[in-house]
């Protein structure tokens, strides 16, 4: 469960009149973007008596005890999806956009929310960043009338982000929780990273959804660069712990910082959250969970 202060700062920086006696589909809802996102819908609702419906797609076995909530289980590549209307749709796992795109004209959908990825600006698209490429060419070509936002995810930190998967701030928190060290590779040739905090993310994904272009890619991310190398003897800072310098390993220099210009300045958004805040807050949660 995500803090109040979590919480309490997203729900003070979005408009969440929209969603009033709405109903809203979202793929994905049970995983790390998607988790953020209804519970954060879920403090509006109670707060505001919103009355919102939600029904969240997962094909794992998480259930909801909340009575604004229905989980509708299924694979997005294959399942029948629900009868009725749907106000807004949010699209959060990375394939099944084409029929995610039906099923809203097919549910009546006023706003669809895509969640794409930095990868798109690769030189050198791997298959991840060429399926994001296709789904967004996808999202722009649908004639419904449907308002499609799309939201070029970069790289993030906070509660629920995976700890043993490919992000390196992600695996320095883990190993700082269970070893009481951070590991860090080739430490004289680490590329440029920004990180936004999650409850961040939450505010810019609402945002976007409720007020963003149709068919405009936001960028959405930190602007403040750091290095690999930084990020990890940060997080061993804030943790208290040692930081462990492994031999040479090559790796990919690639920096990934995003430019954000257009969601700032369009949409009023902005990072809240420093990185440090962010880190420590992690660890808390993390701590708190284990």
């Amino acid at each position: 469960m995500l803090t109040i202060k979590d919480l309490n700062h997203v729900f003070t920086h979005v408009n969440w009149n929209e969603l009033q006696e709405q109903n809203i589909f979202i793929s994905g809802g049970t995983g790390w973007f998607g988790r953020w996102m209804v519970e954060t819908l879920l403090y509006a609702n109670d707060n505001l008596d919103l009355k919102c419906k939600i029904m969240v797609l997962s094909n794992s076995a998480w259930m909801s005890t909340n009575k604004n909530v229905t989980i509708w289980h299924g694979d997005i590549n294959n399942v029948e999806f629900p009868k009725g209307e749907f106000s807004h749709i949010i699209h959060l796992v990375p394939e099944g956009t084409g029929r995610m795109l039906g099923f809203a004209k097919h549910c009546k959908a006023k706003k669809f929310l895509f969640t794409s990825s930095g990868a798109v600006y690769k030189l050198k698209p791997d298959e991840y960043a060429q399926n994001k490429i296709y789904d967004e060419y996808w999202c722009r070509s649908v004639d419904s009338g449907l308002s499609v936002k799309i939201a070029r995810c970069f790289s993030f930190v906070g509660a629920y982000m995976p700890l043993n998967k490919n992000f390196a701030i992600g695996n320095f928190i883990g190993s700082a929780i269970k070893d009481k060290k951070v590991f860090i590779r080739n430490a004289n040739n680490t590329p440029n990273r920004s990180y936004l905090y999650m409850a961040d993310l939450a505010i810019w994904l609402w945002t976007i959804l409720f007020n963003g272009k149709s068919c405009v890619s936001y960028n959405v991310g930190g602007e403040i660069e750091y290095t690999i190398k930084r990020v990890g003897e940060l997080v061993a800072e804030i943790a208290k712990v040692p930081v462990i310098y492994w031999p040479y390993e090559k790796m990919e220099s690639i920096d990934y910082v995003p430019y954000v210009e257009q969601a700032k300045e369009e949409l009023g958004l902005r990072e809240w959250i420093p990185l440090n805040t962010a880190i420590e807050r992690t660890l808390e949660f993390y701590k708190n969970e284990h």
